[in-house]
């Protein structure tokens, strides 16, 4: 073990579950009670430009998508023993989101689409930046790449 890692705890594994995965299965749970759920109207507001702007619960989703995308790619910039578990629980979060769009009538909508899309941009992501990270760690020159 390196000197700087803490021990691993059980809320040290834990926090390397995936935030979209909440997303997801979050999804799937409001999917499988209503179908139509993810059309309810939260709120309509009308611009100043009189057009009307209507946010809905799968807006919501999104919204909060992109805010957890953001804290995965930040939990990417981390470097310990347990990133290559992060990653792969990133990768299996990719493939039940892609393969609950894929093969679930309750999972064909936009909303799980784009969540999709979120999970394979964590997935993309969390690898580029873990490895230009290792490469910064272990002293990769641009002479010795040749």
């Amino acid at each position: 073990m390196l000197a700087r890692e803490r021990p691993l705890t059980f809320m040290r594994i834990m926090a390397q579950i995936p935030y979209l995965a909440a997303l997801v299965i979050a999804y799937l749970v409001i999917a499988f009670i209503d179908v139509t759920a993810m059309g309810w109207v939260l709120f309509t507001m009308t611009m100043p430009s009189g057009g009307s702007w209507t946010f809905n619960l799968g807006d919501l989703f999104v919204l909060i998508g992109l805010l957890m995308l953001f804290g995965e790619i930040l939990k990417a910039t981390r470097t310990s023993r347990i990133t290559i578990a992060d990653h792969a629980l990133s990768l299996g979060t990719f493939v039940v989101a892609l393969l609950c769009f894929l093969l679930l009538p309750q999972g064909a909508s936009s909303t799980l689409f784009l969540i999709t899309w979120m999970t394979l941009i964590d997935v993309i992501g969390g690898f580029t930046i873990t490895l230009a990270g290792a490469r910064r760690d272990i002293g990769v020159s641009e002479s010795s790449q040749l």
